[in-house]
Parts: C-alpha cells; sequence; structure tokens
C-alpha cells in the first residue's frame, strides 16, 4: 500500500468527536491520499457526526463506567467488562484489517480498547486532551504513547508523560468563516439589539434550558434577542413551555454554527474544552456554566482559565435559574466591562491546532511506514 492510514479514535461527546473531525480533515489537505478511519462506541453519536463529516467509520461494543450508584447503573457497570473485552477483540480486528501506521485518541471511553491495542500490537499511538484535567483514558495511556499533544497548560500536572506539546484545541474551520449579515438573515434577527448565542453542548443542558426559561421575561424586557439551542431531546418538551417570542428562536441543534457565533454578541455555554476553544478563538464575550456531572469536575477548571484572567464570567449550576437573567441583562448594559473582556480576550494565541497535530502525526506515519 503505498499511501498512509490512520485511524482516529473517539466518541462519547462533540467536545471529543469535533476536534477529531478537524484534525482528519486537516490531514487530508496535507496528504491528500491518505486512507482515514474513525473507530467509535456502537450506538455513539459519533456514528452519525463522522458519517454527515465524510468520513468512514467502525464501531466497537464498549460503554462508560457509570459512577453514580442506581440500580439502572449498576446493571451498567455489571455489563462493563464484557464488552470491555468484546471492544477489545473487535478493535484488535479493526487494526489487523486496516493496518493503520499511527492511531491518534481524542479521549473518551469509545477511544480506550482501540488505543490498548494499538499498544500492544507496537503501532505508534498519540493522544489529544482538549480539557484541562484529563480523562480517565488519556491518563492512563500518557506514558505509553509517542506524543501527548494538549490543549490547555494547566493539564500537565496531570499527566505522566515527556513528550507533551502543547497545541491548543482543533476547532471547526466552518467557525472560523461565519458571517454577522448571514446569521441576522438566518434568524431574522434585528441588527440594533443585543443578540445571545445560549448552547448547552452537543446535548444540550436542562440547567441552562432552565435557566433561560426561568429569566426569559426578564430578557425580553430589556430587548435582547436569543438564539437557543437546547439540544434535540429537550427540544419539544421547551418549545411546548414557551409562548411565541419575536425575539426568541429556539432550536434543537445549529448546523451553521459559524453564523451562529459570528451574530452572537454574548455566549452562554457549559464550560467544555471545546466551548472555550472556540469562544477563545473567535474572541466572544461569555457566562460559563461548569457543568457538575462531568469527571473531576474539569469544566470548572476549564471556566477557571478564562474567568481567572477577566475573559469570561462564571455561574454556577446551583445558581444559575437565579444569576442567569441579571447576569446577562448587567454584562451588556455595561460597556466597559464588555471591552474589558473583548481586550482579554485578544490576549489568548490562536493556533492552527489541527494542522499542527495532523503535521506531527505524518511525519510519525512517514517514519513507521520507513520501518515496516
Amino acid at each position: 500500500m503505498s499511501t498512509n492510514r490512520y485511524i482516529l479514535t473517539t466518541g462519547g461527546t462533540g467536545g471529543h468527536i469535533f476536534p477529531a473531525i478537524a484534525v482528519a480533515r486537516a490531514i487530508q489537505k496535507l496528504e491528500p491520499e491518505a486512507d482515514i478511519l474513525f473507530v467509535g462506541a456502537k450506538g455513539g453519536m459519533e456514528e452519525k457526526m463522522v458519517s454527515q463529516a465524510g468520513f468512514s467509520i467502525l464501531s466497537v461494543t464498549i460503554s462508560g463506567f457509570a459512577r453514580k450508584f442506581n440500580v439502572k447503573n449498576l446493571y451498567k457497570n455489571l455489563l462493563f467488562p464484557l464488552k470491555y473485552v468484546l471492544g477489545l477483540w473487535q478493535a484488535s480486528r479493526i487494526l489487523g484489517i486496516f493496518q493503520p501506521q499511527v492511531v491518534i485518541g481524542f479521549g473518551g471511553f469509545a477511544s480506550a480498547p482501540t488505543l490498548r491495542m494499538a499498544l500492544s500490537k507496537n503501532i505508534p499511538a498519540v493522544i489529544h486532551e482538549s480539557n484541562a484535567y484529563p480523562g480517565v483514558v488519556n491518563r492512563m495511556v500518557a506514558n505509553r504513547v509517542r506524543k501527548v499533544f494538549i490543549g490547555n497548560e494547566k493539564v500537565k500536572s496531570y499527566l505522566s508523560s515527556s513528550n507533551i506539546y502543547f497545541t491548543g484545541n482543533p476547532i471547526r474551520e466552518q467557525l472560523l468563516n461565519g458571517s454577522r449579515e448571514k446569521g441576522l438573515d438566518t434568524w431574522n434577527f434585528t441588527p440594533d439589539q443585543k443578540i445571545v448565542l445560549i448552547i448547552g453542548g452537543s446535548r444540550g443542558a436542562r440547567t441552562i434550558n432552565e435557566a433561560v426559561l426561568a429569566g426569559l421575561d426578564k430578557l425580553i424586557a430589556a430587548k435582547i434577542q436569543i438564539l437557543w439551542q437546547c439540544g434535540s431531546i429537550y427540544f419539544e418538551e421547551f418549545q411546548s413551555r414557551i409562548s411565541h417570542h419575536s425575539q426568541v428562536r429556539l432550536m434543537p441543534f445549529i448546523e451553521n454554527m459559524g453564523d451562529a457565533y459570528a451574530c452572537a454578541d454574548l455566549v452562554v455555554s457549559r464550560a467544555g474544552a471545546m466551548s472555550i476553544a472556540e469562544i477563545t478563538a473567535l474572541r466572544k464575550p461569555s457566562i460559563l456554566i461548569p457543568s457538575p456531572n462531568v469527571a473531576e469536575d474539569h469544566q470548572t477548571q476549564n471556566a477557571h482559565s478564562l474567568t481567572e484572567k477577566g475573559a469570561a464570567i462564571l455561574v454556577t449550576d446551583a445558581r444559575a435559574k437565579e444569576d442567569l437573567a441579571p447576569t446577562i441583562i448587567e454584562f451588556l448594559g455595561d460597556t466597559e466591562k464588555y471591552s474589558n473582556m473583548k481586550v482579554a480576550l485578544e490576549t489568548y494565541p490562536l493556533s492552527d491546532a489541527a494542522s499542527i497535530i495532523a503535521s506531527e502525526i505524518i511525519s510519525i506515519a512517514n517514519e513507521r511506514r520507513g520501518h515496516v
């Protein structure tokens, strides 16, 4: 075979999947003939997202280990060892057939079987960790992979590896090409009124949705327009709970996020690593509401990487219903505070992380081919 072959393994959330797709596209630009395959979890959202992005994906049987104790999770955890062993066998078979030069992991439980089997077969592997605190899988393999790419400098102290490289987090290319005018036209917004973009991650966030609903009348009275991505599982419920408002656009999922960001004056978001990367890259003032339901509370650490420099405002999940709307109204009404946050955001370096990572991966693949 004359072309390099790459396996990218990830899944679970958009925060893992989007950077993987961004790196895959960067590999294609640098090496158009490259053969790229994704490996994710059977039934995971990556199956749809990767296919829509135009890449091939195969799935292994694997699920995460639930930390919260209840009857449903007990049953799930009892099945975990069986699923993991099956996932290892499936990953081994995929590696044997596809024969990649490099395997790239982007975190999440779905990456565990493929990374472990790649290491056992002496196939070069690298990982990317996007958060300020690393996930379990990346912590386990960091000292065995060729390179560890990180999106947040704070993560260095939690990883045992001498091959850590700060690259930033790869973001979707379409976000950099957004148009405010197109966004205003798409959602029929008035250009002389403030626009707030509400996003709760790829799945939506109930706390954020409830907080927006609780403060909706105040936001409307303040003449604030709202572009609200509530998540597909919440859409019907919240559509039925709000009356028609000419200032509100409620959507299950926003496809053209570039235009959404471009027309927004303020972003309200969870503090996932990719949300942080997008907000800083696009220089968007934000109110961050870290999720309390993630391992090691890493979203709070992500948020602090901005708030400690005055580049974002943090509202806790517990206080979101009471504090979100007043905080939005006060912040958008304070031109000095708004301007200062824009200045703080300008201090964050812009990095073409996807291309940097892709170049390093291609070098490893070429080296591998030279020795095989």
